[in-house]
């Protein structure tokens, strides 16, 4: 049964709360940003078609022999169109997939890492929330198992939207494409372990 004990009193202990608290905040921050972020991956390809954004406005094939080294950065749902010169991929404005994008590349793996994205979110929020709440409320068994089974889920939820090294969009939508890790994609990683700690803390050290 869950037994409210009144607000900050810690029924698990004050330094296992907090820390609780800590790696899912932490959590929640790296997993929002990442989704969200226009830069998970850089994908560098060669076209014959123009840039990033040329090539699925005239998905046509200008001169075979007339083929140029691009890179640009993708996120889940957002990419990173540049300001300027197509050389500065880093330094643009995020933007979302227009629909003639999509329809190039919108199949499996680059869906099934859209929606553990967004899973992956919204377990951040209510296991946030839960750890909260967690300084006032004496938790049962069944409680913390399904709180641990929440965080585990998490993690496995997170690691899922690297599916998108999978998608179409890294592998096959150009003639030679390669797709690495960029700075949304390493704090997702460690948006990962701030999960898994928050796993730990709740199966060795929280006791109904």
């Amino acid at each position: 049964m869950t037994n409210f004990t009144g607000i900050c009193t810690f029924p698990h202990g004050g330094m296992i709360s907090t820390g609780l608290l800590l790696a899912t905040g932490a959590a929640l921050a790296a997993t929002t940003y990442s989704v969200v972020s226009c830069r998970l991956v850089v994908l560098s390809f060669i076209s014959n078609t123009g840039n990033f954004e040329d090539s699925f406005s005239r998905f046509t094939q200008i001169n075979q022999e007339d083929f140029t080294q691009y890179k640009v950065a993708l996120g889940l749902f957002q990419w990173l169109r540049p300001n300027g010169d197509d050389a500065n991929w880093d330094d643009g404005t995020c933007v979302g997939y227009q629909q003639s994008m999509k329809d190039h590349f919108a199949e499996t793996d680059f869906e099934i890492a859209r929606g553990f994205g967004s899973i992956a979110v919204l377990l951040s929020v209510i296991t946030f929330l839960w750890a909260g709440i967690n300084s006032c409320i004496a938790w049962n068994v069944w409680q913390i198992i399904i709180l641990a089974f929440l965080l585990l889920s998490g993690t496995f939820a997170c690691g899922m939207t690297f599916m998108f090294f999978r998608s179409d969009l890294c592998n096959s939508v150009f003639p030679e494409s390669t797709c690495r890790i960029d700075e949304g994609g390493l704090i997702l990683v460690a948006g990962s372990i701030l999960w898994f700690a928050g796993f730990l803390i709740t199966v060795l050290f929280i006791r109904p």
